[in-house]
């Protein structure tokens, strides 16, 4: 086995990694080192030693003329410090300790004039107190400062923290200027013209614990207010037009305050000084409630349908509560956009919810309260913190013995469910009995990204499909698009122990991390824009990337920094195009012209074309990276690696030789890469229009490799004409490129396990992993209570059965495994088991590359490794063989595309 270092061939490690990680439940990158400039430059606090800080600051304010009183100190602070009660914090400190001064938003930052008419101390205090309520730890202060943390700690006691706050870096100045005699004031905010990436967006955040309390205080006038929010929770970049994050500058921005709320968004001292959404029941936000009936005109048009009374505010709440007991549809309108909800109990209502959406199998995900949700899912303390967290993500979980769902919810071991995050949906669950679960599903119609408005739908459209339908609207705009972000919640236990392991290795001087446990599937509600700071990487010019054809996403990069979009689903529809150009000019408006581009090489891809387009107006220079090496630089990145073994497996992408890749092992860096072994590639008969047709993909696979039991059952079920066209268009070679994706390996596994058509993307990878999964479960059956770690332990425990492969010529051929599966279907060998006898085949095909290639650690992308089945199983196999894995925080689905095209662009310019 060769070593690490010879593998990467002096490998030089970088000092911080691009590391995904939550901090205080937060999702924030490690910050690279800093030097400490020298005095009366901008100073920067970045990951320096806070000691130093203090120290490097005491000096400088004593290096200044003795006449203090005639300085002033210019403070420059960049993060998230907008939208989360910044501002209000820094007044009330300052008012605390008798500091003059002001704060105000620039567009990427909060500046900060302190009059140094106050002694030392006090300024010293100032900045303690701050950091430490931006959530920065202070160890080992010096004895000499000890009062000072003190008085900072009795301050953080009294004042309102702004507890969503977390400061990137901090700049400071000196000026022989005294501009504040008395008091401490909040300015109107300053609009930059040039942001760059430090501007951070703020985030739509889970509903606060004092916030709950006022919610359920009937003293209060926020008591079943639904939309209830304070500096620390709430509506953000789904109501926000542009930075700076003021009200006016949100779709809030004619909705007038009334006496009492005027009162609150201007004191000092209350948490909701400043708080931009801020309204009450005494200035609401317009709800209504109220149903809809087709008169049975099939018609298809509007005057088809008729509209009942309305409900409005409280009432609505409850009318919406009372429908759902009753087994009625509703659509409802979210945070981020429309949702459908009904009663997970309730097949027929969950039958009608696939009717209207065409979802024939997809499973739904599961709201209800965390008490429900324990019953219907196997919980562990990380899965909860992940859906209490301030983000509040869909998780996917294993089934409990005691769910009792409908079977319309999933036909998988698996489930997603998450709590409810809002006012509104809190106060919901409040009027549902205790044990009621709700399916929570994004409205939309097929194929487009989630809608935020009745006219994106058509509802004519909808009633098509059911009778009736009742509809929770209300008044606020939504201006961004937010869906639901997920996470995988089904890991082996030993994972993160690996991951800390490989980390320490190629991390010498490593910062702490307070990394949840968590691999992350789609990055929106909550967590993006998402921002990312790397040493390893470092962009000259402002770039955009335009990542790929699905799970889109852009990403902005210069310096060291990277901003990445939400999830934007996939280019296939008009509205999702429209969409992504939405966002496109939403953040070059924020965060400026862009001067280079780079785009997916494939000619087809949508987002490649729309790259095109702008560099031939604007005049902008365009790149193109390949799909795989794209995703081999995302890893790369997130693992702080310069170099490495890159394992890529996903549906399909355009490949160097113009063929479709997605079963592959690199060897490179972040401008070349070597495929040094692949899948046997086989042709896609029809070409990629075909994707989703499993039974083609299997004729196309027996064709190419004379598995003639599986041709001749496929040609059975086929008409002589039909087959006879696929076998004309394998002889001739016409529109049928070669393909060596192990997604459509999945596909084809699926088929003969009998999977005979695709409903939608991953469908054959989730049945899989479930089946496999499903062999612990019958090992456990006789139990009458289960728990994770049991249920993981046994399925990793499950000996290893691959069925067999052969590796020649650099690539991997798995043929015999196909006829092997087909023989035991035909033997009526149990599904479960072949399907973990298939899993077990594709963690044996890498464990053996990896041994040719020489390798002992590896990064793992691309969307197939989302498969929490082949993850664990591989992950025990290689761990066994003393290989250590790299699985990513990052989606390791095409949604990272944009991260890693950026990486390739840095070295191109």
């Amino acid at each position: 086995m060769a070593s690490k270092s010879s593998l990467h061939k002096a490998k030089s490690f970088c000092i911080i990694a691009l590391k995904l990680q939550i901090r205080n439940k937060r999702i924030n990158m490690q910050i690279y080192k800093h030097k400490l400039p020298t005095q009366n430059d901008s100073n920067d606090i970045k990951s320096i030693n806070i000691t130093t800080l203090i120290d490097k600051l005491k000096a400088d304010i004593s290096a200044q003329t003795s006449d203090m009183s005639s300085h002033s100190i210019y403070i420059e602070v960049f993060g998230m410090i907008q939208g989360v009660g910044f501002r209000p914090f820094v007044a009330a400190l300052a008012h605390a300790l008798n500091i003059n001064g002001s704060v105000y938003n620039q567009s990427n930052n909060a500046t900060i004039i302190l009059s140094l008419d106050s002694n030392i101390k006090s300024i010293l205090t100032f900045f303690i107190t701050l950091i430490l309520a931006c959530g920065h730890n202070i160890d080992k202060l010096k004895i000499e400062y000890k009062d000072i943390m003190q008085k900072a700690n009795i301050l953080l006691s009294k004042l309102h923290t702004p507890k969503q706050a977390f400061i990137k870096s901090l700049h400071y100045t000196f000026k022989k200027e005294r501009i504040y005699t008395k008091g401490f004031t909040i300015l109107s905010s300053i609009a930059n013209t040039q942001n760059g990436l430090d501007a951070y967006i703020p985030l739509d955040t889970k509903i606060c614990k004092s916030c709950l309390k006022d919610l359920y205080d009937k003293q209060s006038r926020f008591y079943h207010y639904p939309f209830t929010s304070c500096v620390n929770c709430g509506a953000r970049y789904s109501i926000l037009y542009k930075l700076p994050y003021d009200r006016s500058h949100t779709s809030m921005n004619d909705m007038k305050l009334c006496v009492a709320c005027n009162s609150d968004y201007t004191d000092l001292h209350n948490r909701r000084f400043h708080t931009e959404p801020i309204s009450c029941n005494l200035c609401p936000i317009k709800i209504s409630f109220y149903s809809i009936q087709a008169t049975g005109k099939a018609t298809g048009k509007k005057d088809s349908i008729i509209q009942s009374k309305t409900c409005y505010d409280t009432k609505a709440i409850k009318s919406l509560a009372n429908a759902l007991v009753n087994n009625k549809i509703v659509l409802f309108k979210g945070l981020g956009g429309f949702a459908y909800i009904a009663n997970a109990r309730n097949t027929k209502s969950l039958q009608c919810i696939r009717s209207i959406k065409a979802r024939k199998h997809k499973p739904f995900v599961v709201m209800a309260t965390l008490p429900t949700l324990r019953k219907i899912a196997l919980l562990t303390p990380n899965i909860e913190s992940l859906l209490t967290s301030k983000e509040s993500p869909i998780v996917l979980a294993p089934k409990n013995v005691d769910y009792n769902l409908s079977d319309e919810v999933s036909n998988l071991h698996s489930i997603g469910v998450m709590i409810p995050y809002t006012a509104m949906l809190v106060l919901l669950f409040s009027y549902l009995p205790s044990d009621f679960a709700i399916i929570y599903t994004s409205a939309n119609n097929k194929g487009d990204i989630i809608a935020t408005s009745l006219n994106d739908l058509g509802l004519d459209l909808i009633m098509q499909h059911t009778k009736e339908l009742f509809i929770l609207d209300y008044d606020r705009e939504i201006i961004n698009r937010v869906d639901d972000s997920i996470t995988l919640g089904i890991e082996w236990q030993e994972d993160s122990i690996i991951k800390q392991d490989s980390m320490q290795a190629i991390n010498t001087n490593r910062i702490e991390s307070f990394a949840v446990n968590a691999r992350y599937m789609r990055l929106s509600r909550g967590f993006a824009p998402l921002h990312l700071t790397s040493n390893i990487f470092n962009l000259n010019l402002l770039g955009i990337a335009f990542g790929a054809m699905q799970k889109s996403s852009l990403a902005f990069g210069k310096e060291k920094h990277i901003v990445v979009s939400p999830y934007m689903g996939d280019l296939f529809t008009l509205k999702n195009i429209e969409n992504f150009r939405k966002n496109l000019d939403y953040f070059i408006s924020i965060y400026g012209k862009p001067e280079v581009l780079i785009a997916d090489k494939h000619p087809q891809y949508t987002s490649t074309n729309i790259a095109k387009e702008i560099a031939l107006q604007s005049n902008i220079p365009l790149f193109h990276a390949t799909h795989h090496h794209a995703h081999f630089n995302a890893l790369l990145l997130e693992a702080g690696e310069k170099q490495g073994v890159g394992v890529i497996f996903d549906g399909s992408g355009l490949g160097d030789d113009g063929t479709l890749w997605g079963g592959e092992f690199f060897v490179g860096d972040f401008t070349q890469v070597k495929r040094v072994l692949n899948f046997k590639p086989f042709m896609l008969l029809g070409g990629e229009q075909h994707l989703r047709d499993s039974k083609r993909l299997a004729y196309s696979y027996a064709l190419c490799n004379n598995i003639y039991s599986l041709q001749s059952f496929i040609e059975s079920t086929y008409s002589n004409q039909e087959y006879k066209i696929l076998k004309q268009l394998y002889e001739a070679k016409i529109n049928s490129p070669l393909c060596s994706s192990v997604g459509r390996l999945f596909d084809i596994a699926g088929f003969i396990l009998g999977l005979h058509s695709l409903d939608y993307e991953a469908q054959s990878g989730e049945i899989i992993a479930s089946k496999a999964l499903n062999n612990a479960y019958k090992i456990l059956s006789h139990k009458n209570s289960l728990s994770y770690d049991f249920l993981i332990q046994t399925f990793m425990n499950i000996p290893f059965k691959p069925y067999p492969f052969n590796i020649d010529k650099n690539q991997i051929d798995i043929s015999e495994c196909f006829v092997s599966m087909l023989n035991d279907i035909y033997d009526s060998k149990n599904k479960c088991e072949i399907a973990l006898c298939f899993i077990d085949t594709l963690a044996y095909c890498i464990l053996e590359s990896l041994r040719i290639i020489g390798a002992d650690y590896a990064l793992f992308g691309g969307g197939v490794f989302a498969n929490y089945a082949l993850c664990m199983r591989t992950q025990k196999l290689l761990s066994k063989h003393n290989i250590k894995a790299f699985f990513p925080q990052l989606p390791c689905n095409d949604y990272s595309i944009s991260i890693g095209q950026l990486a390739y662009l840095q070295h191109l310019i």
